[in-house]
């Protein structure tokens, strides 16, 4: 239920949960019976929660938040199981020395062990609004602050990364219009960064040429753009971590800036570990 509330489509919810369409539907009408009213309307394959939908998804997150508590609570009576702390994140933390916090999280709590899945936004807010994850690491940009908590941990902002030998590569600053023509390597669409070069591409009165997407590798964009192949818009910091030989990072005139925070539902009430989690997050990140 909470997957097509999510995504308010079937198809995609059924896929989510690796099952049938079919399958799927039978799952909402059966639990649709068993409150005695309608949870969706459904018109031309568009499907929107009614006002009992919206009331029962408060319901939803209340049901799954309190399995997931009691699941976290009872593991403390079992002397072989550390509290695990599930973390989806954007392909940023080791450039953004998030690993190097969790790290010393976790050397001083050895009860607590992290799972962490890596992913575009489209996935990480996937897992976090199904409550398969405690905490996602996400641009803040397009996130509802009405919905979610946000400690933010590091700023970034966009910059033009070229071959050295390309002719804009001898300027210490450029407008994002000097690249209207230019092939662009951009992130997947999954990707809040691609959403970001493309408002700032058409704030700068132009339509991105996009040459490749590419989700996740940035050493498959380095060597695209050592090659001349293409220019590259990415995050500074991102891109610093990378050995950069042959490439330039151009600044750009424009002032693109983007903050990645640890979020998570305001429907949620976290567990110890992930409230000591959060806390000592909001003090080591902000005193770098």
């Amino acid at each position: 239920f909470i997957s097509a509330a999510t995504l308010q489509n079937f198809s995609n919810a059924a896929a989510e949960n690796n099952i049938s369409q079919s399958s799927f539907s039978k799952h909402i009408r059966a639990l649709e019976v068993e409150l005695g009213t309608e949870l969706f309307s459904r018109k031309h394959r568009v499907i929107q929660l009614t006002a009992a939908g919206e009331r029962f998804l408060d319901h939803a997150y209340a049901i799954v938040s309190s399995y997931n508590q009691m699941r976290s609570d009872m593991a403390r009576f079992n002397r072989g199981t550390n509290t695990v702390i599930s973390l989806g994140s954007i392909p940023v933390l080791p450039q953004y020395r998030i690993t190097d916090a969790i790290a010393e999280f976790c050397a001083a709590r050895r009860h607590i062990t992290f799972s962490i899945m890596e992913g575009e936004s489209a996935q990480i807010l996937s897992g976090l609004n199904k409550m398969d994850t405690d905490f996602g690491i996400l641009r803040t940009d397009f996130l509802d602050p009405a919905q979610y908590h946000m400690v933010p941990l590091v700023e970034d902002h966009l910059i033009a990364l070229m071959c050295e030998s390309h002719p804009l590569a001898s300027q210490t600053q450029i407008n994002l219009q000097a690249l209207k023509e230019e092939k662009l390597v951009l992130p997947t669409r999954q990707s809040d960064l691609y959403a970001i070069c493309e408002n700032a591409c058409l704030a700068a009165g132009f339509s991105p040429k996009i040459g490749y997407s590419i989700s996740g590798k940035p050493d498959i964009t380095i060597d695209i753009v050592r090659r001349g192949q293409a220019i590259c818009l990415a995050m500074e910091r991102v891109m610093s971590h990378y050995p950069l030989d042959g490439c330039r990072i151009v600044q750009l005139e424009q002032e693109i800036r983007s903050t990645t925070a640890l979020t998570w539902l305001k429907s949620v009430d976290l567990n110890q570990a992930c409230r000591m989690f959060k806390t000592f997050m909001m003090v080591r990140m902000n005193t770098e």
